[in-house]
């Protein structure tokens, strides 16, 4: 059993040190049809039950940092695939990730999914999960949606900030812009400066449910608030915003007709 022993980790030391050696190839291409460097064939059959779990895939990566799942994993960056290219040639196309997907029947479609999840060391707490987020890009999923992007916020801690959608830097015209066809429909500037075609519709609260704090400058609409000449209780609403009153004093909704405090 003790020979059976040594042997077995003989071979396990032999093998992970076989799976740590670093393969490189280096190709030219040199047609100008399509041609990859190294192609992945595969047939597949189905699962017969959709999800990850049951997935056939052409290329599957698996990397485990020594040590991950405690505090004594080492500071540093992994990435599964480092895509590095050096493009030339005036009009010429570049993409760091190139796919297309083609699919028959009323199931889910999309270029890109993952799962982001943030937890304790494993071994210093109970698997609780700190943080965990879906994303999905270029959704088609018949019947139900079609969208860009889809960010789903599983969880998050209570004193984070959560942005769904962020650009950062200087010289941005446009930070998004959206067009029907050829048509502009709207757009938000870089300084952010919103311009459209269409209406813009502000919140609808009652006159007692506008929120206690608010920013100077924030509009939203009280539907029972009161036009003039119309008495308590009648109210058929007005548009509202909040503005700064003296220092030490709260905040308070005005009537965008009136000027006054908005009542009911």
């Amino acid at each position: 059993m003790r020979q059976l022993l040594i042997a077995t980790t003989m071979f396990c030391l032999s093998a992970v040190q076989a799976l740590a050696q670093v393969t490189s190839m280096n190709v030219n291409l040199t047609s100008t049809s399509f041609q990859a460097a190294s192609t992945i064939n595969a047939g597949i059959i189905g699962a017969g039950v959709g999800g990850p779990g049951h997935a056939q895939v052409g290329l599957a990566i698996n990397m485990n940092k020594a040590n991950w799942w405690d505090t004594n994993a080492a500071i540093g960056e992994a990435d599964g695939v480092n895509t590095t290219i050096f493009q030339g040639g005036q009009s010429s196309d570049t993409s760091a990730y190139l796919g297309q997907v083609t699919a028959t029947g009323l199931g889910f479609a999309n270029i890109m999914e993952g799962v982001i999840t943030i937890q304790p060391p494993i071994t210093s707490g109970n698997g609780t999960v700190d943080a965990m987020m879906d994303v999905q890009v270029g959704v088609i999923n018949i019947g139900k949606e079609i969208y860009g992007s889809n960010f789903n916020l599983s969880l998050k801690p209570t004193s984070a900030t959560a942005v769904g959608y962020s650009m950062n830097g200087s010289g941005w015209d446009y930070m998004a812009q959206w067009f029907n066809g050829s048509t502009e429909e709207f757009h938000v500037t870089g300084a952010g400066n919103l311009a459209t075609a269409g209406a813009v519709q502000a919140g609808l609260f009652t006159t007692a449910n506008l929120p206690k704090t608010c920013y100077a400058g924030q509009q939203l609409y009280a539907t029972d608030g009161r036009k003039a000449g119309e008495t308590a209780g009648e109210g058929s609403g007005v548009p509202v915003i909040c503005t700064v009153t003296r220092r030490g004093y709260p905040t308070a909704w005005f009537s965008m007709l009136s000027g006054a405090a908005v009542t009911d």
